[in-house]
């Protein structure tokens, strides 16, 4: 992706200092403008790959909602005493089915 700058016709300054170089640099500066036509400069601003990435990531980011902390909280302190219940089936067929698609029949 890139944006193109217009900076249109910037002027040409000449220096007058009184030295001979800055008047041969000027009279060359004034001497390539009058032989070529003046054309609109621009610059060009390229995101690469990665930074138009990094932008969709952090997009997605901000949708994702805010944890729950007193939830992890009590879910740790169950898990700490030993209370914790976990049915290991219904999550191991949850975890298959998040990773392919495919429901387990038992589900339905």
């Amino acid at each position: 992706m890139s944006n193109d700058i217009q900076t249109g016709k910037l002027p040409v300054a000449s220096l007058h200092t009184g030295s001979q170089k800055t008047a041969n640099l000027s009279g060359q500066a004034a001497q390539k403008s009058a032989s070529s036509p003046e054309q609109p400069r621009s610059d060009k601003v390229s995101i690469t790959d990665q930074v138009s990435r990094l932008q969709e990531i952090e997009n997605m980011l901000g949708s994702v909602p805010p944890v729950n902390n007193a939830l992890v909280a009590e879910v740790s302190d169950m898990i700490a005493n030993g209370t914790l219940e976990m049915n290991l089936e219904r999550t191991a067929s949850r975890l298959i089915e998040m990773e392919t698609g495919v429901s387990s029949p038992k589900d339905k």
